[in-house]
């Protein structure tokens, strides 16, 4: 990994302070503070700096910072003193330095407040105006694929303010009308992230990302993940896409956020290059990628590169972000805690591996894939013992967000591990221009933990039975110990499949038999048992009691190394062994020896 050094022209924007192009009027350079003489008529404004904020549709001026040559009192500047077209002025400040503060005071700098704008239609899409006509694919109006290449454009960050009536400094100057343009943005929220890139030799591609750490990260502590992926509109040679398409990503970083859930943020950029390369990182063929190969091992090494607390690696996106994140929890049970998945879909006979998931689910009435999709897979979720909470009435996106929060919290009080809530009317991509402001629902997610010591695979009664038949395992009563196995998984106990699975595979109280070993180690994987993960990797590698599939065998000990200690140190070991041998992946000795030596690491020694 390295800094990512390749930064396009169009995203200069994104360094906090980019200077526009043009100049100022003559008469708005030359006159520097302290040079007027007390009660001259001059034009005073010199400088106009936009200050950027992130919200739901999108990067937005949301502040003009305004420098005169001499101070003047808060009481002396009112908000139809300027206008700002295309811009509701919402409020006006007076301070002594260049930033908004709580309470305005005697300065030579003005801030004027902007109103936040959701222009984001909210109608039927098949009706806006100006959209493509339907693809001739799309039969019944539920939607196709998004398009490979993405039409969309860098925000437009330009601003021209306009003094409009004459303004009187503290000692009696008169600051003239005057319209000046913005010569400088300030993008605080973009701010916060670094951007780097990551090269993947398994799938021989590189993909850009940003990455939020906390103030003080030490990374002797440890700290929850949150992993976001944006849509396919956000498919573009930008690494600051996934940050101004939307808050997404940047609500999480925010000084109350991080107050209440300090973590790390990955957000990664799909680029349209890695489109033509390798192509789109989802489809609607529902179908494992090399985008999402190469996201999800971007996402490991975020994990093993940083000081995460893998007991809480969250997950969201909307639209192809949340079809990636349901994409891999499929193919990953184990890694996340919950997820958030905002407009999306997948397919729902696969979906059905996700029913003891932690999730929250956020679409749109008007969403024509995600709607009956999510319907659907909630539909199949109750039907195979799943709790699913519900909101029986759509609620209304317009209304205000405390009125939003406290249904949300009524939903969630009620305990079920999947909660599913519809908003009225709306569209697909409506739905994230203001899903992420939910601020209750942004509280469930890093309330939940993927393990928790009262669960019942690990409560008491469970633990005393299977401690018993640890015990008479150890002493060679294997009877006695299959007994006590037997009863602690019929309580749930979590390590109970796994060495029943062990005395069949090695025919310990019972005649041996691999294929029933292997049915016991996969009910091991379905309840997070990363040995038992392991133990059925290791048959699958050796073709015993299931068909030979070194690429299923290489899965399943990748999953079982994701914790990174030493109860996972044999699958690293393992995946060393085929990374060395090229056994389901491409030979690769420097990869083979990484993983070699993350395990020596952990006190390993076999």
């Amino acid at each position: 990994m390295r800094r990512y050094q390749k930064i396009l022209a169009l995203t200069l924007v994104g360094t906090g302070a980019f200077m526009l192009p043009g100049t100022l009027p003559v008469q708005a350079t030359t006159v520097q503070a302290g040079e007027v003489q007390a009660g001259a008529a001059i034009h005073g404004l010199q400088k106009v700096t936009a200050v950027t904020r992130v919200y739901g549709s999108g990067e937005q001026v949301a502040e003009a910072i305004l420098e005169y040559p001499k101070a003047l009192f808060p009481s002396a500047v009112k908000p139809t003193d300027y206008a700002v077209s295309g811009k509701e002025i919402t409020a006006v400040m007076v301070n002594d330095k260049p930033e908004l503060t709580d309470k305005s005071q005697a300065g030579r700098y003005v801030i004027l407040q902007f109103a936040k704008q959701n222009n984001v239609y909210d109608g039927d899409l098949s009706k806006k105006p100006g959209r493509q006509a339907r693809p001739a694919d799309d039969k019944n109006g539920q939607g196709t694929d998004a398009p490979r290449q993405s039409n969309r454009k860098m925000p437009d960050l330009s601003l021209q303010v306009q003094q409009v009536r004459p303004l009187t400094a503290i000692d009696g100057t008169t600051f003239t009308s005057l319209t000046v343009s913005a010569t400088a943005v300030n993008e605080p929220n973009l701010e916060r992230f670094q951007q780097y890139e990551y090269t993947d030799k398994e799938v021989g591609a590189t993909i850009p990302y940003n990455l939020y750490l906390p103030q003080n990260y030490d990374p002797k502590k440890k700290y929850p993940l949150l992993f976001f992926v944006a849509d396919a509109s956000a498919n573009i040679n930008a690494i600051k896409t996934p940050l101004f398409q939307g808050n997404g990503a940047t609500i999480w970083a925010s000084d109350s956020e991080q107050g209440k859930h300090e973590c790390i943020i990955l957000a990664p950029q799909y680029t349209a290059d890695l489109v033509d390369k390798i192509g789109m990182m989802t489809t609607d063929e529902n179908v494992w990628t090399p985008g999402l190969t190469l996201v999800t091992n971007l996402l490991h090494d975020v994990i093993e590169r940083y000081s995460v607390d893998k007991n809480r690696i969250y997950g969201t996106g909307q639209s192809q972000g949340g079809m990636a994140n349901i994409a891999i929890s499929d193919k990953y049970p184990d890694l996340f805690a919950a997820q958030w998945l905002v407009a999306c879909q997948w397919n729902v006979k696969e979906m059905a591996a996700m029913k003891d998931k932690k999730l929250w689910i956020t679409v749109c009435e008007g969403d024509t894939k995600a709607f009956p999709g999510m319907n659907a897979a909630t539909a199949l979720w109750e039907s195979l013992g799943s709790k699913v909470a519900r909101n029986k009435e759509f609620w209304n996106s317009n209304a205000d967000m405390a009125e939003i929060n406290a249904k949300v919290k009524d939903l969630a009080n009620g305990g079920a591990p999947i909660n599913y809530t519809v908003f009225a009317g709306g569209n697909h991509m409506y739905t994230w221009s203001f899903a992420y402001d939910i601020e209750t629902i942004r509280d469930w997610l890093f309330e939940q933990r993927k393990y928790k010591t009262d669960h019942n695979q690990h409560n008491i009664f469970a633990r005393a039975i299977q401690d018993a038949g640890v015990a008479a395992y150890k002493a060679g009563d294997y009877p006695k110990a299959l007994q006590n196995f037997y009863a602690a998984d019929k309580k749930g106990h979590m390590k109970a499949p796994r060495y029943i699975g062990i005395c069949y595979e090695n025919g310990y109280g019972v005649k041996p038999d691999a294929k029933v070993a292997a049915k016991w180690y996969e009910k091991a994987v379905s309840r997070g048992d990363i040995t038992g993960t392991y133990y059925l990797g290791r048959l699958y590698e050796l073709g015993k009691g299931v068909p030979q599939d070194y690429g299923k065998a290489v899965e399943l000990y990748r999953k079982s190394a994701q914790r990174g200690d030493i109860i996972a140190a044999p699958a690293m070991a393992a995946l060393g062994r085929m990374y060395e041998n090229g056994l389901g992946l491409a030979k690769d000795m420097d990869t083979a020896q990484m993983y070699y030596d993350k395990a020596k690491a952990t006190g390993y020694t076999n």
